[in-house]
Formats: C-alpha cells, structure tokens, sequence
C-alpha cells in the first residue's frame, strides 16, 4: 500500500503540471515575447517597440501618453489572472484576453494607415530618404518584402505598413491568436447565453467603430478634398478639409492634406502663407524650375519652421537640386540636415573633387545612421577620397569596414575596390 501511495503522487503531479503546459501559456509567452521585440521599422532610424509606439485616436489627442505596449501589458497581465484561476486550463477568460490582443494589434496597423499621420508621415518621409540614398549607390539593394511576411499581396500604403511590421507584433498577434482559440470554445457557450448572444457581439463592433471610424472618414474626406482642390472645386475642397481637420487633427501632419490646403489657400488670395508657398512650389517644381521650388520652400520653412511637411519637401527638393546642379550649398543650407541630405552632399562635393570636406560628410553619415547599407556605402567613400588624397594605407581598412558592415553582400563597388587594392599592392603599384 505504502509503494502504490508512492506511485500515485509523481502521476498526479504530472497530470497538474500538463495542465498548466498548454497554448494558453505559450500564447502569454509569445506575449511577452512581442513587447520584449521591435514592433516596427522606419528607415534609417532604430526599431521601435510596442513600448515606444503611442495609442493614437482620431480627436483624443490627450491619450498619446498611452502606448501600445502598456496596453497590451494590460492584455497580459488579465491573461496571468484569468490562467491562475483556471489553474492553467483554457478558458472563456483566457480567450476574451486572446480577441483583446488580437485587436489592439491590428487596431494598430489600421490607426497607422488612417489616423496616426505623423507616424505615417514619418514612416513615407525616411522611405523617400532611404530611396535618395539607395538612388545613389550604384548597385541594387533588395527592398522590404511585406507580402512574404503577411502570407498575401500588398500595395500602396498596405505595402508600406507591413514592410515597417516587425517580429514583436507577429509574435503578439501569434500569442493572442494562440490564447483565443484555445479557449474560444468555452467563450461561444459564455457568448451564447440568451442576456448576451446579441449584446456583446454588437458593443464589441460599436467599440471597434467608434475607436477606428473617425479617423477613417477623416481620411476619406481628406482624400475627396485634395482630389477636388486637384480639378479647381476649391469651395468644396475647403469644406471637406475643414471637416476632416475636426474629426482628426493629426491630418495636419500629412503631406497630401498640406498640398490640398496649400491649393485652396493660393486659390482664395492666401498666397504669402506657408502652405500657399508650398503648393506653388509643389508646381514649379512639377514644371521642373527646381531651383524656384528650393526658394518658395525656404520662404515657407522661413514663416513655420515646425512644420515638419515643410522641412521635407525642402529637403527632398535640396537633395534633387544638389545632384542636378551640382551644387552643395543647397544642401548645406538646411538648418537640420537629415542623413540623406548629408549623403548627398557628400557624394555632390566628392564628384566635384574637393575629397576632404566630402570625408567629413560622410564621417557625419556613420553618425547619424546605424543602417548597414548607408554605412556601408559611407565607409566606401571615406575610402574612396582617401585614395584620391594619397591616403592608401586607411582607405584600405576603410574598405575592410565597407565589407565588414556589408552582411548582405550588397556593396559590390566595395568588394571589387578592395580586390584591386589588394592586386595592385601584391604587384607593388601601390
């Protein structure tokens, strides 16, 4: 009797500790995972993490102290609760914390696209300044691929948003998915009963409405505003700015929204204000007068240098002004150069010989910049003025740092430099 006691207790305390081993836990786990891991990339910039990504609604600016990831820290500390007291089994509790994530989640990748405008503008202006760079390589560097990654086809703003989507929110949403359908089971039959089956399903939609609609009809009546200031109808452009505006503020941080209230502003007899200056600018630079643009740009940046929509299309059009003209100045110019401003200047003053002020740009790009494919090209270029300035000896440790940030063996001219460094010394060239 004594030795079948002692058999019992090792089965029963296995049978308790499966019980906890299940995919409610592992859906905490991968949980914990995705606020520990980036959630989203912008070009030339660090990761962010849920942690650094605020809650945006459309007209509740005050709640942007909130983040994504003390929401979900919420989500995860409901679902330790509900899995102790179900001491580790799946249940109704665990799966309504599983739908919770799931939505906060996605809530995120659709406020991105209709709400957030400065996170998307952001998101679009370091995109556009990666492509200025990546524009001037001279080999190919392979883009983000958001449609491998959400297992379907994405264009447009899609594209551009899941591109930036990182492995912390795969694996929230992997953790929430896990949670819910481990106990959605228990969750219908909570769901089904008669004082809920209808209720609860239709506040749930409520909630997703009025969380997601304001912003998305702000958008819309952004987008029908700037198509109307496009054709000449500027009274009804004006009014369907305005009432996008008051339904979501943030718009105001949107090129598209900027260059339609620009139009209607130069239309009506507005034209020393910024946003006229910058839609004038916006069509000379249509027409090619590069250098109008430049100016009417730095007229309007002059009256609101807060702007940010400003700021960016006067550092797109100095960087496109630089490289046509070949003229650093337009780029030396600007207040706050950006990492791309910087790289073109640096390849403008290296293509017109003068290789000790383009070593300095481009020591300032390492700086500024922690992306390896920048990097990388600057580190080819600090080499490549240092040969021109009978540098050899540091521009090939230069070249070996080229190669060495290379991970993806992008940078082919580094390669075949350091080649014919190395050929030219074994036959003493060199």
């Amino acid at each position: 009797m004594r030795g079948y006691t002692r058999e019992i207790w090792p089965a029963g305390r296995r049978a308790g500790l499966r019980s906890w081993l299940g995919w409610a836990l592992l859906g905490l786990l991968l949980l914990i995972l995705g606020l520990a891991l980036p959630w989203f990339a912008i070009p030339l910039q660090a990761s962010r993490s849920a942690w650094s990504l605020p809650v945006a609604l459309a007209g509740t600016p005050g709640i942007s102290w909130v983040s994504y990831g003390a929401v979900l820290a919420a989500c995860l500390g409901l679902g330790l609760v509900a899995i102790v007291r179900s001491r580790g089994r799946p249940s109704a509790a665990t799966a309504a914390v599983g739908a919770g994530v799931l939505v906060v989640s996605f809530a995120f990748v659709v406020s991105t696209m209709t709400t957030d405008w400065p996170l998307l503008q952001q998101l679009q202006d370091q995109t556009a300044q990666q492509a200025a760079i990546f524009g001037q390589l001279g080999y190919a560097v392979p883009g983000q691929q958001p449609s491998l990654m959400l297992l379907v086809p994405v264009t447009g703003i899609w594209a551009l948003v899941g591109g930036a989507l990182r492995l912390g929110w795969f694996s929230a949403c992997a953790g929430g998915l896990m949670l819910f359908a481990s106990g959605a089971s228990s969750l219908a039959d909570w769901v089904r009963m008669p004082r809920l089956r209808w209720s609860l399903p239709a506040l749930a939609l409520l909630l997703i409405a009025l969380v997601l609609g304001p912003g998305a009809i702000a958008g819309y009546l952004a987008g029908q505003g700037a198509a109307a200031s496009q054709v000449g109808d500027y009274q009804a452009a004006s009014t369907s700015l305005t009432v996008a505006r008051q339904l979501n503020p943030l718009l105001t941080s949107s090129t598209a929204y900027d260059l339609a209230l620009g139009r209607v502003l130069l239309a009506t007899g507005g034209r020393s204000q910024p946003l006229a200056l910058l839609a004038e600018a916006d069509a000379r630079g249509a027409g090619g007068d590069i250098r109008a643009q430049v100016t009417e740009l730095r007229q309007a940046v002059a009256q609101d240098p807060a702007n940010p929509v400003l700021v960016q299309q006067l550092d797109q059009a100095s960087q496109v002004l630089g490289l046509t003209g070949q003229e650093p100045g337009s780029l030396q110019a600007l207040s706050d150069p950006t990492v791309a401003d910087r790289y073109t200047e640096g390849r403008v003053l290296y293509a017109l010989a003068e290789y000790p002020a383009a070593l300095a740009c481009f020591r300032r790009v390492l700086a500024m910049t922690g992306d390896a494919n920048v990097t990388s090209s600057a580190f080819t270029y600090i080499a490549l003025s240092e040969l021109k300035l009978g540098r050899a000896d540091q521009a090939r440790r230069d070249l070996l740092r080229a190669v060495r940030v290379d991970a993806a063996y992008n940078n082919t001219l580094a390669r075949s430099l350091i080649v014919g460094l190395y050929v030219s010394t074994k036959s003493g060239d060199a």
